[in-house]
C-alpha cells in the first residue's frame, strides 16, 4: 500500500493531493479548468504505470483498479458528500470489465438508495427467517433415482405470497457482510432438511450447496461446517460444495488451505459453471 501511494503521488500535478482513503482505496482531488479531461489523464498515467505487475522484493504482483470521480465546485458540496459521491462512482466502476473512469450522476444516488434500502430489507429478512429454500433434484441417470439436491435460495418478505428469485438478492448479499451469516444458514438448513429427508426413507445422501467467494474470508466456516455435521449427526459426504470456475483460477493459498481443510474433513468440493470462464482443462 505505501509503494502504491508513493506511485500514485508521483503522478499527480503539484497543485492536487492523494490520500489513503480506507482499506486499499485512495481519493485524490484535482484542481484544473477542465477537471475530466485532467481526470482521464491521471487514469491513463496509473494504467501505463501499473499494466505490467510490480516487482516487489522477490514478488511479482499484479494490480487492478477502479476510479470512480466526482466534478463539484465548493459551493455545491463539501468533502463528505463529495466523498460519499465519488464512493458511489467507484461501485459502479466495478461493474465494468475495463479500467474506465466512471463519473458521479445524481441517477446514480437514487439507485444507491434503493440499495440502501434493499440492504435493510435483507437484514430484516434474516432476522425474521423470510428466506427459503427450494431443491433441484439431481438423478442418477442409471437408476432414475434421486440421489442429490441442489439448494437453491429464495426470499418470500412476510405478508406476500411472491417468491423473489436470488438474482435480485444475491449480488447485494456478496457486497455486504450479510453472504456470511445467510451462507451459513443455507448450510445448515440444507443439512437439517436432508437429515428429515433420510428419516423420511428418502434415498438422499447429500446436498449440494452454492458457496460465494466472499466466504472464503469467513475463517470459522470449516469449524462452523464440521459441528454442523455433528449436530445433525450426518457424515461429511452429506455435503457437496459447489464453487465457481473463476474462484480456482483465482486461487491463492488461503483458498487452497481452505480446500484442503474441506476436504479433510471429507465434503466434496464441485466445479460451477464450467466452461463459462477459460473452460480449459489444464486449468481444472
Amino acid at each position: 500500500l505505501k509503494h502504491v501511494a508513493n506511485e500514485v503521488s508521483l503522478l499527480l500535478g503539484q497543485q492536487d493531493s492523494v490520500t489513503r482513503h480506507t482499506g486499499n482505496r485512495f481519493a485524490f482531488y484535482v484542481i484544473s479548468s477542465d477537471v475530466t479531461k485532467a481526470v482521464v489523464k491521471i487514469i491513463e498515467r496509473i494504467y501505463r504505470r501499473f499494466h505490467e505487475p510490480i516487482h516487489f522484493g522477490n514478488e511479482s504482483i499484479e494490480l487492478n483498479f477502479h476510479c470512480g470521480y466526482v466534478v463539484g465546485k465548493g459551493h455545491e458540496m463539501n468533502a463528505e458528500q463529495a466523498l460519499q459521491y465519488a464512493e458511489i462512482a467507484v461501485k459502479k466502476a466495478k461493474q465494468k470489465a475495463n479500467y474506465e473512469a466512471v463519473e458521479f450522476e445524481h441517477r446514480m444516488l437514487d439507485s444507491a438508495l434503493d440499495q440502501h434500502k434493499l440492504d435493510s430489507k435483507l437484514r430484516v429478512a434474516l432476522e425474521r427467517n423470510e428466506f427459503v429454500i427450494h431443491y433441484q433434484p439431481i438423478i442418477d441417470l442409471k437408476t432414475k433415482k434421486i440421489v442429490t439436491a441442489e439448494a437453491l435460495i429464495r426470499w418470500l418478505p412476510t405478508g406476500s405470497d411472491e417468491l423473489i428469485g436470488p438474482n435480485l438478492f444475491i449480488s447485494l448479499l456478496e457486497d455486504t457482510d450479510l453472504i456470511i451469516p445467510v451462507g451459513r444458514w443455507i448450510i445448515e438448513q440444507s443439512l437439517n432438511d436432508l437429515k428429515t429427508l433420510k428419516e423420511s426413507g428418502k434415498a438422499i445422501n447429500q446436498v449440494s450447496v452454492n458457496l460465494s467467494p466472499r466466504q472464503f474470508f469467513d475463517q470459522s466456516l470449516c469449524q462452523f461446517i464440521e459441528n454442523t455435521l455433528a449436530k445433525f449427526n450426518l457424515p461429511a459426504s452429506s455435503l457437496n460444495l459447489e464453487v465457481t470456475e473463476s474462484l480456482y483460477l483465482d486461487s491463492n493459498e488461503r483458498t487452497e488451505t481452505f480446500f484442503n481443510d474441506l476436504i479433510n474433513l471429507g465434503i466434496t468440493i464441485s466445479l460451477d459453471d464450467f466452461g463459462t470462464g477459460y473452460s480449459s482443462l489444464c486449468y481444472l
